[in-house]
């Protein structure tokens, strides 16, 4: 997943890197390997598919998810990019 011939710029967050031109997702057979293969896959990966699934359509159904707005009622702005995580350090 970080070679960069295959995935250039490996280090940035690019999900779209994932995704063919049309949209649909990519044909890749390193993506099945986040789980292990064989004898050692993961026994919990159907669940944690399953329950990332259920978390986000328990969100998307219960909340209003919208953009900020500021005291005037304008939206903010969405800023796009990495924070620096140090800045969470004590």
């Amino acid at each position: 997943m970080h070679d960069p011939e295959i995935y250039p710029d490996p280090e940035d967050f690019k999900p779209e890197r994932f995704l063919n031109e049309d949209g649909s997702v990519r044909e890749d057979p390193t993506l099945s390997l986040a789980f292990g293969v064989g004898k050692r896959i993961c026994p919990g990966r159907h669940l944690v598919d399953s329950t990332v699934f259920i978390v986000t359509c328990s969100v998307l159904s219960v909340f209003n998810v919208t953009k900020a707005k500021d005291k005037n009622g304008n939206e903010i702005p969405v800023k796009i990019g990495v924070s620096d995580p140090r800045r969470f350090l004590v």
